[in-house]
């Protein structure tokens, strides 16, 4: 998969706080944001069959994506985790190439459903600062 255009993430709401996992030590409190990344757009290569992810309206020659994906984000840890159940992506373009017809799974306007290693985990994006730049910084009033 390789993004196309620039993706955004805004925060859409108060944050909540949220207990840390059980079991660790010096247990802390969460503050995670209600958060969406949006104007998503890529090119998926899979085993030679070829299409674009994004929004209902995206095609081959979109410059810029409509798709989202619904979620929280930790700005201490720069983790968004998506909500597999909310999200606005499709296949948004005719898959082409051989190995479509075989695969038999990708279809233009077919759901794209964001999940973790395990299906019904949680899909984690960890943002990753380039070198000499710094985290993302979320305030508060």
């Amino acid at each position: 998969m390789t993004p196309q255009g620039t993706w955004k993430l805004a925060l859409t709401g108060d944050p909540v706080v949220v207990p840390s996992a059980t079991g660790t030590t010096g247990l802390r409190a969460v503050a995670e944001y209600p958060a969406k990344i949006y104007d998503i757009r890529a090119y998926v290569d899979v085993a030679g069959c070829t299409f674009y992810v994004g929004g209902a309206a995206d095609t081959a020659t979109t410059t810029t994506g409509t798709g989202w994906v619904s979620g929280t984000f930790d700005p201490l840890t720069q983790v968004f985790k998506a909500k597999a159940t909310s999200a606005g992506l499709v296949v948004a373009t005719v898959p082409s190439g051989p190995m479509c017809t075989v695969l038999d799974y990708f279809y233009e306007d077919d759901p794209v459903a964001i999940i973790g290693a395990t299906t019904g985990s949680a899909a984690l994006w960890k943002n990753m600062p380039p070198a000499g730049s710094t985290s993302l910084l979320v305030g508060y009033p």
